[in-house]
């Protein structure tokens, strides 16, 4: 139904800022969850997952963009 896309979606009634992303959400709320660790816990979690090779290397680089 493209008519419920233009609704929804591409409404320009409605600000982009107001747009919400369940996903982005989603991710954010777990980097949140995984930075409000101590550092002994974060050590404790698989290194193998991406958010913690990502974080490793955000405290190695400083050009990186912070979490």
């Amino acid at each position: 139904m493209p008519w419920l896309d233009k609704l929804w979606k591409d409404n320009p009634l409605i600000p982009v800022s107001a747009k919400r992303n369940p996903l982005a959400e989603f991710g954010a709320a777990r980097i949140r969850e995984r930075l409000a660790l101590p550092e002994e816990e974060r050590e404790k979690i698989n290194q193998k997952d991406f958010l913690s090779c990502f974080i490793k290397e955000v405290d190695k680089d400083s050009s990186l963009p912070e979490l």
